[in-house]
């Protein structure tokens, strides 16, 4: 984590709002993003320390994009942290107004594993000189856990219903899709969909199927491939 860093997160974000407005002003139609969204779940629920570094994961890898995307701000714990560290990004009011009145109307999302997270239990470990998001909380290996051995990654199924309750809850209820999930495995299937996997689902989320162009970052490499 650093200034340059942070700047170009912020500067990826007011870029995406300014390309909604262009769309949203030269034409009818929805335009949206697509977020690669890794729960975080604390090593112990009823551990209140456990569940604030889970909560300050979440910030830094779902909400530092969601809430921008969706909420048109960013989240006040976030902001906090990075005020503290004296690393806001250098921005106008009105950036920040071109970001909360440009949000997207749908939501793409990619989903492969879930963060397990537990309180900082040494914060000796901390180099003051180059902030990082672990600072603030460890992983948690959990014993038992289902794994995928060709990627070191964990097998979780619910985690899609998690992450759609949560765009239910606290994100409008926004139109969203599953644009990515699976893993590659050897010697089976080339993709292990999350998706075919039997989950009940409780209440109504709203999942469209839109037709969509990839645009611009890591997405750029699937339309050279399409």
């Amino acid at each position: 984590m650093s200034p340059h860093g942070l700047r170009s997160g912020f500067n990826e974000a007011l870029a995406s709002s300014l390309a909604i407005k262009a769309y949203h002003e030269s034409q009818d139609g929805q335009i949206g993003i697509i977020l690669n969204l890794t729960p975080s779940y604390p090593r112990d629920e009823k551990n209140a320390e456990d569940v604030k570094a889970a909560r300050i994961a979440d910030a830094f890898f779902n909400r530092s994009f969601l809430d921008p995307a969706i909420k048109g701000e960013y989240p006040e714990d976030l902001i906090a942290i990075v005020k503290d560290l004296d690393m806001i990004p250098q921005h106008t009011s009105e950036d920040l107004k071109t970001i909360k009145d440009n949000t997207i109307d749908l939501l793409g999302i990619n989903y492969y594993q879930p963060r397990r997270i537990k309180a900082k239990e040494n914060p000796a470990d901390i180099d003051p000189n180059c902030p990082m998001p672990e600072d603030y909380f460890d992983y948690y290996d959990m014993p038992n856990k289902k794994m995928n051995p060709y990627r070191g990654w964990e097998i979780y199924e619910k985690g899609i219903y998690d992450i759609l309750i949560n765009v239910r809850d606290h994100y409008g209820n926004i139109p969203c899709y599953i644009s990515e999930n699976g893993m590659g495995v050897e010697g089976e299937m080339p993709l292990c969909p999350y998706a075919l996997m039997p989950l009940s689902m409780k209440g109504t989320i709203f999942i469209p199927f839109p037709s969509f162009h990839f645009i611009l970052f890591d997405s750029f490499v699937l339309i050279l491939k399409s």
